[in-house]
């Protein structure tokens, strides 16, 4: 049990990492091709990629949060029936945050390369 734990972990990990490499060279290529067409440093606009990817990560959380406190979503939710609609809620709030967590990550490898760089 523990070992079939500890697989999924470890494949969940390695989707996270290969995402996340192909998320940073497609991020660098659009930054490159950006800095060639408005002539501006690669470095700059990579910092500011960074900061947006790091901004989409955190608005995805909050919007995630606040759809759930939202009167009319409760509404709709309870009209409709759903019998496991608070799990669904709880699935969707951690997918939200996972999906943070990747962009977090993506964001900060891309400024440690900017400032390398």
């Amino acid at each position: 049990m523990k070992r079939n734990k500890a697989n999924i972990i470890l494949r969940e990990l390695l989707k996270l990492e290969s995402r996340t490499i192909i998320m940073v060279t497609i991020a660098m290529g659009i930054a490159l091709i950006l800095s060639k067409f408005i002539n501006m440093r690669f470095r700059t606009i990579l910092e500011y990629t960074a900061i947006l990817i790091l901004f989409i990560g955190a608005i995805s959380v909050i919007g995630g949060r606040s759809a759930f406190m939202d009167h009319n979503y409760n509404l709709t939710k309870l009209t409709i029936g759903g019998k496991d609609s608070t799990k669904k809620d709880i699935e969707l709030m951690f997918q939200s945050y996972r999906f943070c967590v990747f962009m977090g990550i993506t964001g900060i490898i891309l400024l440690l390369i900017s400032i390398v760089v």
